[in-house]
C-alpha cells in the first residue's frame, strides 16, 4: 500500500498538467512536417505530430514566439515512449521525466532527449523528419 502511495505522490505532478495537446497526423518516413504557429497557444505550447511511420511521436515547443524546439518522445535511458504534458515529458517505465527544453529532469535518464532540426518560417514551424 505504502509503495502504491509512493508512486501516486511521484505520478500525480504530471498528471496534473496533462489534457489534450494539439495534435497533427501523419505517415513520412522522411521530409518535413509543417506545423502552423496557431496550433501553439498561450495554454499549451506543446503540439505533438503523431506519425505512423515512426515508433515514436514528435514533440514540437514553443520556448518564444520566434523559438521552436523538437524532439523525438523516446526515452534516452531505455527507449521507450514518453508521455507529453504542458509541463514536460514523462517516462512511464522506470520514471525518467524531461523539461521542455528536452533536458533530463530525474533519472535513471542521464542524456538529454533527441533534438530534431527545425525552421521557423512566417506562419509555420518546419520540422525535419
Amino acid at each position: 500500500m505504502c509503495g502504491a502511495l509512493v508512486g501516486i505522490g511521484i505520478v500525480l505532478p504530471s498528471l496534473s498538467s496533462c489534457s489534450t495537446l494539439a495534435s497533427i497526423q501523419t505517415n513520412i518516413t522522411s521530409g518535413t512536417v509543417a506545423v502552423p504557429k496557431e496550433k501553439f497557444t498561450p495554454e499549451s505550447k506543446v503540439v505533438l505530430i503523431k506519425n505512423a511511420a515512426a515508433e515514436f511521436d514528435i514533440a514540437v515547443i514553443e520556448i518564444s514566439p520566434e523559438t521552436y524546439k523538437a524532439f523525438y518522445m523516446e526515452c534516452s535511458h531505455e527507449s521507450t515512449g514518453l508521455v507529453a504534458t504542458k509541463s514536460g515529458f514523462f517516462c512511464n517505465a522506470h520514471g525518467s521525466s524531461f523539461t521542455l527544453e528536452g533536458k533530463v529532469k530525474t533519472p535513471p535518464a542521464t542524456k538529454d532527449l533527441k533534438a530534431l532540426p527545425v525552421l521557423v518560417e512566417s506562419n509555420e514551424v518546419i520540422v525535419t523528419i
